[in-house]
């Protein structure tokens, strides 16, 4: 009996040892050195050839120019956001990870207050967990 528990446990001992070293082999040789076989073209299908493009080269592109307006680009005006207290320059005041403008327009929350209802939980942990940030409950928006 005895003997067959050591042959048991040296076969799942060699058995994994040989996984191991497959394991690194696979890992060593890299996806970029395994190439296409005859079998991998059979099964590709053709697609239709897409119509050429032409480029236009007009150098290097450029982001547009920001909006006067709204300084800190959250789409909150300038106007709005002193109105508010919230800063012009940082398009999420108190840093709970929503933007002003979702604040006050999405969730009604006060875009300067991490945790809006006081409960100890920040507004963006209660939204991504699904709880109303206005105060006890489950969120009703979907």
């Amino acid at each position: 009996m005895n003997r067959r528990i050591l042959i048991g446990i040296g076969t799942v001992i060699a058995l994994v040892i040989i996984g191991v070293l497959v394991y690194f082999f696979i890992r060593e040789q890299g996806a970029e050195d395994i190439a296409p076989t005859q079998e991998d073209a059979d099964v590709t299908v053709e697609q239709a050839e897409e119509p050429k493009k032409k480029i236009i080269y007009g150098g290097p592109r450029k982001a547009p120019p920001p909006d006067p307006s709204d300084l800190d680009g959250d789409g909150l005006d300038d106007e709005v956001e002193k109105n508010l207290g919230t800063s012009i320059r940082n398009s999420d005041t108190d840093g709970d990870g929503i933007s002003d403008k979702d604040e006050v327009e999405r969730w009604n929350t006060d875009p300067t207050k991490k945790d809006t209802d006081g409960d100890g939980f920040a507004d963006f942990f209660e939204i991504t967990n699904g709880y109303s940030p206005l105060g006890e409950g489950l969120l009703t928006e979907a």
